[in-house]
């Protein structure tokens, strides 16, 4: 999201500060990055000036400001400086490179359950330091939990209260906090304890392993009837953080466990050498490194030439203005209605070019987005009239059709053995294979998600050669840009997950004796190892593998894969472990492929994979 310009009627200066842009905005304020005098970025939380009338709201800011003051610890962003009197008043606090939680599994899939571990460690040493001195944060959710390099941080401790009692300013039958991440007591408007945040924490580690949080539905009133009256749906979590969240989401208080014993409970657990994905640390060096290049800018202050409109009019009057009681009371009901601007607010920092007009869809599509489209449903809808009628047939990373005459496919692939030429298909380069027939054709494009690895490839056998695949890849970048055709079903577990994910470095071990992190090849395949012995790990929707001529590999517990169509040898295997039947076609797949070049036992390896997969998967 791009760094918004200051108004030219605005100062560049607050404080000790030199604001270099708008982060984010809200119903109290907003939230500007700034660089101090000793080169450091903080985040500045401004007010909005007609909110200031009100003498009760200058006292919550001030409460606001002590009670987060309080707060410092490894997991938390700490406030360093403020000005409570000032005209306009403002806090500074250490901004925090990261992905926001919500961010992060929205665009490369839920976390696997070790780095669940570790977020759960983060967040739990973060409630110790804020229940320490006597708060509760009431706000825990997605949102407010960055993922940084070295672990979780706890922001935005805006609509924090201290702990002892009820204050002037928190009315009888307020509702602070986001409705999907509150605790029973919370819904209902109830005295809270540190144990609300328990509540909390485990709602975000389910979001965190399934991407919605487990009382999620279609209104915020049946949201907040599912809290208070209805069991948490942990059916995709395994027994393993089943045991972790289960007691966190227990509707009597007394029953959660402290933050203190969670960690305790963690304790037991192997920690990960890197606490996120490796996309998610390649995301977060993308951002410090453009971080640094705007700190180190003189002219990173952006200014735009109009003067600034408040993003949030004061209130008007209509004529009507009813007793004086009435009106006092119109300031404190938009504090509770209004949305809360996060302490740190965390972007991709982006500065527009001139000339920069509307953002392309495509580019910003996530390989999460790209996991979930059907891409029969693209095949049907992009395939010219003169091919004739396709029967089609899933796979996990793509769709082929067939009939007696053609053969079409589109899939997500490598294009190593593509090169970039200089047509374009809806101003999108294409890339082509080296020595196209006139009748068959195989090209490419490259979303940004995918580069540089893979892309959307098109390829047609017998059929009218590159110009029918270029058709058909211009319409496919039409209707990705427009209403890509999704999976039914496409927030299910196989579906979403990053197949890197599934592999954890034990099994990795034990399985081809190798280590180190997978590499993305495609949304949906994974792959480890060498030119000598690799492994590729693919996850997602196909073709189901248990058809009548299917054979059937006994696994470990009761389980069981199927074996590719391909012929297995002691250096090559391919295994399928099928997840979920989604109809009578489709079904949530896992396939191994193991590759071994110089050696022996590959079928062995891709068994002894997929074992290790099913048995962590959600039941």
């Amino acid at each position: 999201m791009k760094l918004e310009s200051l108004s030219i009627d605005e100062s560049p200066v607050i404080g000790r500060y030199k604001v270099l842009g708008v982060l984010g905005s809200g119903g109290m304020g907003r939230v500007l990055l700034a660089v101090g005098p000793d080169g450091r970025a903080v985040a500045i939380k401004q007010i909005h000036s007609h909110l200031l009338a009100d003498n009760d709201f200058r006292a919550r800011f001030r409460r606001e400001v002590h009670a987060s003051s309080l707060v410092s610890g490894a997991y938390t962003a700490a406030v360093i400086d403020a000005d409570v009197e000032c005209e306009t008043p403002w806090l500074a606090s250490v901004f925090v490179t990261g992905l926001p939680l919500e961010e992060a599994v929205n665009s490369y899939g839920p976390l696997p359950d070790d780095s669940v571990c570790s977020l759960a460690a983060g967040l739990a040493s973060a409630l110790i330091t804020i229940h320490q001195v006597g708060l509760i944060h009431r706000d825990l959710k997605p949102a407010n939990v960055i993922l940084s390099a070295d672990g979780p941080r706890v922001i935005d401790f805006g609509i924090a209260r201290a702990a002892e009692g009820r204050s002037a300013l928190t009315h009888t039958g307020s509702v602070i906090g986001s409705p999907a991440y509150m605790s029973p007591e919370q819904a209902q408007s109830m005295p809270l304890t540190p144990a609300s945040d328990v509540f909390a924490l485990g709602a975000v580690l389910v979001m965190s392993m399934t991407g919605r949080s487990p009382f999620a539905s279609t209104s915020m009133p049946l949201t907040l009837y599912k809290i208070v009256h209805t069991e948490p749906d942990l059916s995709l979590l395994s027994p393993e953080m089943r045991q972790l969240v289960g007691p966190c989401l227990h509707p009597d208080p007394a029953a959660r466990p402290t933050p203190a014993q969670i960690l305790a409970h963690l304790s037991r657990m192997r920690p990960r050498a890197l606490p996120w994905p490796p996309q998610i640390h390649e995301a977060i060096v993308v951002q410090e490194r453009n971080l640094r290049d705007l700190l180190t800018d003189p002219d990173a202050t952006r200014i735009r030439q109009e003067p600034v409109v408040a993003s949030v009019a004061p209130p008007t009057d209509t004529g009507d203005a009813g007793p004086p009681s009435s009106r006092r009371r119109v300031l404190p009901a938009l504090l509770i209605a209004g949305v809360v601007v996060a302490l740190v607010v965390l972007f991709v920092l982006h500065r527009p070019s001139a000339g920069e007009g509307v953002t392309d869809p495509l580019a910003h599509m996530s390989l999460v987005d790209m996991r979930t489209v059907d891409t029969c449903a693209l095949l049907g809808a992009v395939a010219p009239a003169s091919i004739g009628v396709l029967t089609e047939t899933a796979e996990v990373s793509g769709c082929t059709g067939k009939n007696s005459e053609h053969t079409v496919t589109v899939r997500f692939a490598e294009t190593s053995r593509f090169h970039r030429t200089d047509r374009t298909a809806e101003g999108m380069p294409l890339l082509d294979t080296a020595a196209p027939s006139d009748l068959s054709c195989a090209m490419a494009i490259q979303p940004t998600a995918l580069m540089p690895q893979s892309g959307i490839v098109v390829s047609i056998d017998n059929g009218g050669g590159c110009p029918v695949v270029q058709q058909m890849l211009t319409s496919i970048i039409g209707q990705l840009r427009t209403e890509p055709p999704r999976l039914a079903r496409s927030d299910d577990y196989l579906v979403v997950a990053d197949p890197c994910s599934l592999v954890s470095t034990d099994l990795l071990t034990n399985a081809i004796g190798a280590t180190g992190t997978g590499t993305t090849l495609t949304p949906h395949t994974c792959r480890w190892g060498d030119n000598t012995l690799s492994l590729d790990v693919s996850s997602g929707r196909g073709a189901r593998a248990d058809g009548p001529n299917a054979r059937r590999i006994d696994l470990e517990n009761g389980m069981v894969a199927y074996a590719g169509t391909t012929s297995d040898s002691e250096q090559y295997c391919l295994r399928t472990y099928q997840y979920r039947v989604i109809d009578e076609n489709r079904a949530d797949l896992v396939t191994a492929r193991v590759d071994h070049t110089s050696g022996t036992g590959a079928c062995t390896a891709a068994e002894r994979v997929l074992a290790g997969i099913a048995a962590k998967l959600p039941r």
